[in-house]
């Protein structure tokens, strides 16, 4: 176990003994790391370090989680304790009830595969179907409201491009450069 989540363990959970970790699969983003912590007792949760420090990720993720359980149709995992802001940036969600994506698309055959996407793809669209009065960049809040830095959707789409260059950086978005 890291030192850095040594540290968040002891300060989120000072009285929880916890009996392992493991890995969570696959990730875009280098800059955050994410581990399921199994406690003594059977007990477990999701706990994800912002490992640059940066704790606007964290911050803007629990305002998401929030907001989509308070006004979403689609199910998302409850978070048990968060700080954004402290040395080493965090946050700590339940796990979502059901099998993982990940789980049920690598036993699929074909078939099961196409039903799988259809419900990845009505999922996103549950979510889409949100509307805001303007485009921003989600900056942290909480379920009721959201703090965003807005801009027009152009600028909001480069930044946005600009901010996954930065933290998963290769080639794939070399065309949107601004000149």
């Amino acid at each position: 176990m890291s030192g850095r989540l040594e540290a968040v363990l002891a300060v989120a959970f000072p009285d929880r003994e916890v009996d392992r970790l493991r890995e969570t699969g696959p990730s875009w983003n280098e800059a955050n790391e994410t581990v399921r912590v199994e406690f003594v007792g059977g007990e477990s949760c999701y706990l994800k370090t912002a490992r640059d420090g940066e704790g606007a990720r964290i911050a803007s993720e629990r305002a998401a989680l929030e907001y989509v359980a308070e006004n979403g149709e689609v199910p998302v995992p409850a978070s048990v304790a968060c700080d954004p802001y402290g040395a080493v940036p965090y946050l700590v969600t339940e796990p979502v009830a059901g099998r993982s994506l990940l789980a049920a698309w690598s036993e699929a055959g074909s078939e099961e595969r196409v039903a799988l996407s259809r419900s990845v793809g009505s999922t996103l669209a549950a979510v889409h179907t949100h509307r805001f009065e303007s485009h921003g960049r989600l900056l942290g809040g909480s379920g009721g409201e959201l703090d965003l830095r807005t801009g027009t959707w152009t600028d909001v789409l480069i930044e946005t491009i600009g901010e996954a260059r930065r933290l998963a950086p290769d080639d794939r978005f070399s065309h949107t450069s601004r000149r």
